[in-house]
């Protein structure tokens, strides 16, 4: 068996007195990255532009993206915060059922909807089946 310098606890052993850790030359610390504040939309709604972009960083095909800022603003009325009263569906794409404040994200939905495109195409042959009327 090898010895380590790890207790069988997972804890490394307290030093004593006068004892000095060896110190990596290059190595400096650095405070962990503080997160984004959430994007703070007016009035709650977006643009069809910023909605396109949206879509296409969340890996929506090019030929698809005018489809779904159309049916963003069919659904959601391009508020990414519309939740359904009766239904509970919820965000741009109006998710059903909701999956969670993810899907309150912009970006989230626009993911989760890209999910469920893929799925609806391997079932129906269809990427945009769930929101045909």
């Amino acid at each position: 068996m090898i010895a380590t310098a790890l207790t069988l606890s997972g804890h490394a052993p307290t030093p004593t007195p006068g004892h000095r850790l060896p110190v990596r030359e290059g190595l400096k610390a650095t405070p962990a990255p503080t997160p984004a504040p959430p994007v703070a939309y007016p009035a709650g709604v977006l643009t069809s532009s910023q909605v396109a972009a949206l879509a296409s960083e969340a890996g929506w095909p090019p030929e698809l993206i005018p489809q779904v800022v159309a049916i963003a603003s069919r659904e959601s009325g391009l508020d990414p915060r519309a939740v359904n009263a009766s239904s509970g569906a919820c965000g741009l794409m109006q998710l059903n059922p909701c999956p969670g404040p993810e899907a309150l994200d912009p970006l989230g939905n626009l993911l989760l909807a890209r999910s469920k495109c893929l799925a609806a195409l391997a079932y129906w042959g269809d990427c945009l089946h769930p929101w045909r009327l």
